[in-house]
């Protein structure tokens, strides 16, 4: 029997905290409905100048402004709340009744501004007047010395324009000479192309140079051998030279040869000299009789 009991306990609270939180926000709109009664009451004490103007509507405007955002925060409690009947009619009353209120407000100031409007623009055209007065006042009651510090101040101007000028000049001086600048560049690279395309070319005509001076001597060298082979073949020298050659690769044959034949005769007479040595030691050697005994 408790368990049910306790969730409706809860929305108790729930919906107590709620009607709390109405009750407060409707005292509220009440505060501010009584100031906003308040200063309707005293606008007619207080408004002698612009800025009073502008200072009271300020004021107005941001007290609706409060107002209504109340009125619309207290509606949303008022739908979400679950309470009886009762509460909720008189609860509903004067939640109308503020919200009849903001809008009562609202036209009342634009009322307001309607009629007392002129009055302001009246009171600001006057106070523009005025100080226009009192600075043409100052105007003609100026000093020696501050008469000087205008003229002082003219010639700075008109120096200062004088500069402004000069700069000027210079600027387009400075573009003109960038202009220049750019064209010129624009010749260096066409030139640096053209040295580099050139230097290119004199590399490859100094590296045919050196190959054709390199064919050069090789053919000035083959010339040099040919003519000093007709000469000694003239001279006889060659066929000389072909005889010596023939006459020592001869010699060296026929000693070579020699030698080897001296080396078969000494190994020749070795050999033999050997065996008959084996021949002397047979016969010098006695048979020694092998007995056995049994």
């Amino acid at each position: 029997m408790k368990k049910p009991f306790l969730p409706n306990l809860g929305k108790k609270n729930e919906n107590v905290e709620t009607l709390g939180k109405i009750s407060s926000m409707i005292n509220h709109m009440k505060l501010i409905d009584d100031s906003l009664k308040n200063l309707f009451l005293s606008e007619d004490d207080d408004l002698n100048s612009h800025d009073s103007f502008l200072l009271f509507r300020g004021k107005v405007a941001k007290r609706i402004v409060h107002y209504s955002s109340l009125a619309a925060e207290c509606k949303d409690k008022i739908l979400c709340a679950e309470v009886s009947d009762e509460d909720v009619e008189e609860i509903k009353q004067q939640f109308e009744y503020h919200q009849g209120n903001v809008e009562r407000y609202k036209s009342k100031l634009s009322i307001w501004w309607n009629k007392k409007g002129k009055d302001y623009h009246r009171l600001c055209m006057n106070e523009f007047l005025t100080k226009r007065k009192s600075d043409d006042h100052g105007a003609f009651s100026e000093s020696p010395e501050k008469k000087q510090t205008d003229a002082n101040l003219k010639d700075t101007k008109q120096m200062m324009i004088e500069e402004i000028n000069r700069m000027k000049n210079v600027r387009s001086e400075l573009l003109e000479s960038s202009h220049k600048l750019r064209k010129q560049d624009q010749i260096f690279n066409m030139f640096e192309s053209k040295i580099k395309s050139s230097t290119e070319l004199l590399f490859s005509l100094k590296k045919k140079a050196q190959n054709d001076t390199r064919y050069v001597w090789y053919s000035f060298f083959f010339f040099l051998s040919v003519c000093c082979y007709i000469i000694l073949r003239r001279l006889g020298v060659i066929w000389a030279l072909i005889t010596a050659i023939k006459l020592v690769l001869s010699l060296m044959f026929y000693l070579v040869k020699f030698a080897l034949g001296i080396f078969h005769f000494v190994k020749k007479a070795n050999e033999e000299k050997g065996a008959s040595g084996e021949d002397d030691l047979g016969k010098t050697l006695v048979p020694i009789p092998v007995t056995t005994e049994l």
